[in-house]
């Protein structure tokens, strides 16, 4: 089991610089191999790991080449420019959505946000996808199950509910 873990911690710690399976994906495989609690603890240092490797780089790049490269993208010019006034909003909502991770990793270290709070707030914004997606893996032998079924629900459903609200709260900004 310890072998496992360091192999998810080194996946984790790619994704900070390349492509490789959706996140979603490891922590079901990781509620495959390990008991939930165990998953949950691999996964968290884990994704520590890739946050802290993408944070650091934004930091050593700068905020105008972050910047630069960010908003060559429409949706991420957009997030940056609404929440601007909000880091911390921004940054737990971009940890709940389905877009990519450590392009915004890089964007806050970047903007100087200070590293714990980055961290902290990351790791809480992971959460209600990571903790759905690694119980749906312990249940993944019986795919129709409600087990199985209901955490695709609450992460859909939170992840709704969030984008609603942020959009909500930033119309009126410009």
């Amino acid at each position: 089991m310890p072998l496992a873990a360091l192999v998810f911690f080194i996946i984790f710690s790619l994704k900070a610089f390349i492509t490789i399976p959706p996140a979603p994906l490891l922590y079901m495989l990781a509620g495959i191999i390990f008991p939930f609690p165990i998953a949950v603890a691999v996964i968290y240092v884990s994704l520590a790991s890739e946050m802290s490797i993408g944070y650091f780089n934004g930091k050593k790049l700068g905020e105008n080449r972050v910047k630069a490269f960010l908003e060559k993208k429409k949706w991420t010019a957009n997030f940056i420019n609404k929440g601007k006034d909000n880091s911390m909003a921004l940054c737990f909502i971009t940890r709940v959505l389905p877009i990519p991770k450590d392009p915004m990793s890089m964007f806050y270290g970047a903007m100087a946000m200070p590293f714990s709070r980055f961290l902290v707030v990351s790791l809480l914004g992971l959460t209600p996808v990571m903790i759905p997606f690694t119980l749906a893996g312990s249940s993944i032998d019986n795919p129709l199950s409600p087990e199985f079924i209901v955490p695709f629900v609450v992460c859909l459903f939170v992840s709704v509910a969030l984008l609603i609200i942020y959009r909500r709260k930033t119309r009126n900004v410009s």
